[in-house]
């Protein structure tokens, strides 16, 4: 009898336990399953927030395809300071086949904003950069269907505004720099290369005006950039995407076109002031260079990536590249 008693007893703590441990197991695996589902759900929408559709509002930024613009120029206001992400990705939207694209993303790059997109399932980058006064330029360009597109855009007057004394100011100084060389050149004591110098500034661009130039990617991060590419430090494209041929096609405007069969021949924006010439609003800006006599030559400058590596370009003249860049087709 006491054994049976006993054995009835146990069985039912050995129940309670079970009852017990399988309640606990339950609430565990049930807490674990609402974590997943809730960082789950999260996850998709910071996903679905970063990959919106871009609408137009409808403003009219009076975006054409780019004219000719005036060649020599002081260094204008970042375009970062002036606009920011919201009215970026209007304009995006507002350019020609742009609206109703997907957005990927929008980052700030050195004085330009950069955006990608992706439009009927073709990805396009987008730089937006700061001309002159209310004047911005759009380098629109993929890589997939071989297009590149330049346009000009007008920045509204109220986001402009605060920083018109700032334009001012700083094409005062340029101006200022300009007109000593001026009368330097014109005075009777300076010396033979003094007055070569002023004159070459001054005419810088008849100087430079129908030579052509190559601009290659040298380093990454210090490192030689064939050697970085191939120990997977820098992207293996680096170099085929990187290379520019060009030549200077007027006062105002360059020719360019990159390597391989594909690549289509287009055209891009110039300024110069008495430091740099700046090449459109992609990698080849802010280079320096130095003036001896009619004679110009580059001095290598370094861009950042979005991820924060350091590319050191080169820019060399080449006396074939305007033949190599007239060969390619006209891009749309």
């Amino acid at each position: 009898m006491k054994k049976r008693v006993a054995a009835i007893l146990g069985s039912t703590v050995v129940a309670i336990f079970l009852l017990v441990g399988g309640t606990f197991w339950y609430v565990q695996t049930s807490s674990k399953q609402q974590k997943t589902i809730s960082t789950t759900a999260q996850a998709l929408k910071k996903e679905s927030k970063d990959k919106k559709t871009l609408k137009a509002s409808g403003y009219d930024y009076q975006i054409t395809s780019e004219e000719a613009l005036g060649g020599v120029m002081a260094t204008p206001t970042s375009l970062t300071k002036i606009l920011n992400k919201k009215t970026i990705l209007d304009i995006v939207a507002s350019i020609p086949g742009m609206n109703d694209s997907q957005l990927i993303s929008a980052t700030k790059l050195k004085n330009e904003w950069q955006v990608k997109v992706k439009r009927a399932s073709i990805s396009y980058k987008v730089r937006l950069a700061h001309y002159q006064n209310q004047a911005g330029t759009i380098d629109l360009y993929s890589n997939e269907i071989k297009q590149h597109k330049n346009y000009i855009f007008t920045i509204p007057e109220k986001y402009y505004a605060p920083y018109k004394e700032e334009g001012a100011k700083l094409t005062s100084s340029f101006s200022q720099a300009a007109n000593s060389a001026v009368i330097s050149s014109s005075s009777s004591e300076e010396s033979p290369a003094e007055s070569s110098s002023s004159k070459g500034f001054n005419n810088i661009q008849n100087i430079i005006a129908g030579k052509g130039f190559d601009i290659t990617p040298v380093l990454y991060d210090g490192e030689d950039v064939d050697k970085a590419m191939n120990e997977n430090k820098a992207p293996q494209n680096l170099v085929h995407d990187g290379v520019a041929k060009g030549y200077f096609y007027d006062s105002s405007t360059v020719h360019l076109t990159g390597l391989g069969t594909y690549s289509g021949e287009y055209s891009n924006p110039y300024t110069i002031n008495n430091k740099t010439i700046n090449i459109g609003s992609q990698d080849y800006k802010n280079i320096p260079y130095s003036l001896n006599g009619n004679s110009i030559s580059f001095q290598d400058w370094q861009t950042k990536t979005s991820d924060g590596h350091t590319i050191t370009w080169q820019m060399k003249w080449d006396n074939n590249a305007q033949s190599y860049v007239d060969s390619k087709s006209q891009n749309p």
